[in-house]
């Protein structure tokens, strides 16, 4: 890296989504395994995508919505992504009923994601035909539940929906991960890592420094998975074998293919009305071959 970091004085701002999924790209830096000179806040993912665009953060993963919605304000991190072919196993919509009898049901939906409910109405306008309403749960899913709500189907995302997936209240579960690979033999991206485009400007070789420490430290905690998951997986119910698998099917990079089936997303949402425009999908200026 031919960028020293910063000083504590100024050290660059990181947003952290605070689910076990990132966790092979995080704890390596929390743990010490590697030295950042950043300052990190957490949240969920909209939360992040709050930090980022109010300039309280300067990098940050973010919803892959978000970077639609406002393409002008950031640059992409090349080759970082949440993103799945297939199954993903922590974006869930779980259901009392068969989804083809969700016509008209309201689908109660985390505040946390905006991506996956995104996802969810055009995936079931897609088979329904429209969209069943969405009603937010402020306070997440599994609060909403233990206050007496009983949705007829609820959507999770990240731990929480791990911890559900074992709940008996629902009856059938869909991935939404399988559902868009089924309907468009892509991955689908959750997620993406973005700086600000003013301070990248600003900051460039900072900016460049954190992106290549960010895809380092994913390849250092990919390949020292099994102590990652032995010092995180108390944030979920799931046992350290199931988190082996749920890794597995997970991708925390962002290629071709992935790039593709971000496209893909752009397209559907601005040809169901729900974005005004096509984005200029753009990169921070580092070379994406180190990652």
């Amino acid at each position: 890296m031919n960028a020293a970091p910063v000083t504590s004085a100024t050290s660059t701002r990181l947003g952290r989504i605070e689910y076990v999924n990132v966790a092979p790209i995080y704890y390596p830096l929390e743990a010490g395994w590697m030295p950042h000179g950043c300052v990190m806040r957490s949240g969920t993912p909209a939360q992040c995508n709050e930090l980022l665009r109010a300039e309280e953060v300067d990098v940050s993963s973010i919803s892959s919505i978000e970077y639609a919605r406002a393409p002008e304000r950031y640059l992409l991190l090349p080759g970082l992504a949440i993103a799945s072919f297939g199954p993903v196993g922590s974006v869930l919509l779980f259901s009392s009923v068969p989804l083809d009898e969700l016509q008209d049901k309201p689908i109660l939906v985390t505040a946390a994601t905006h991506t996956s409910a995104a996802l969810l109405q055009l995936l079931l306008a897609q088979r329904l035909g429209a969209c069943p309403p969405l009603v937010h749960a402020e306070g997440g899913i599994r609060n909403s539940l233990a206050h007496g709500e009983c949705p007829a189907a609820a959507l999770a995302i990240g731990d929480e929906a791990l911890v559900l997936a074992r709940n008996p209240c629902f009856s059938h579960t869909y991935d939404l991960g399988a559902m868009w690979r089924e309907s468009t033999n892509l991955p689908f991206v959750f997620g993406l890592w973005a700086a600000r485009r003013d301070w990248a400007l600003a900051h460039p070789q900072e900016a460049a420094r954190v992106a290549r420490l960010l895809c380092a430290a994913r390849d250092l905690g990919l390949t020292r998975l099994e102590e990652v998951i032995d010092a995180t997986q108390d944030r979920t119910t799931r046992s350290k074998e199931y988190l082996l698998t749920y890794f597995t099917c997970l991708r925390l990079v962002l290629r071709d293919e992935e790039f593709a089936g971000l496209q893909r997303f752009f397209q559907l949402l601005h040809a169901h009305g729900m974005l005004p425009a096509l984005p200029c999908i753009e990169f921070l200026d580092t070379a994406p071959a180190e990652c």
